[in-house]
């Protein structure tokens, strides 16, 4: 994606990814490895797959500018979805 730099690389995780509300996850930003997870579900389009990379960057970035660990990140999830459609919009996605 043209002009956007991100915080970890991704990569593409196999596996099922399931959370805690039992529905499986598109993307995990995993601040353990420094990496921005795509599960299986995101690569339906280049769509699903530019908005899980924003969506998990918008992640990092509260962590990394705001210091709001990853692991408590629950309560801005509307926000960080709302954002990430927002500048896929903006990026003609």
């Amino acid at each position: 994606m043209s002009g956007v730099r991100f915080s970890a690389p991704a990569k593409y995780y196999p596996g099922e990814v399931v959370g805690s509300s039992g529905k499986p996850w598109m993307g995990l930003a995993d601040g353990e490895t420094n990496t921005i997870w795509l599960s299986k579900y995101t690569m339906g389009s280049r769509r699903n797959i530019a908005d899980t990379l924003i969506h998990e960057e918008l992640h990092f970035r509260l962590a990394s500018r705001h210091g709001i660990p990853l692991g408590q990140q629950a309560a801005y999830e509307d926000w960080v979805a709302a954002r990430a459609t927002r500048i896929i919009k903006r990026k003609g996605y």
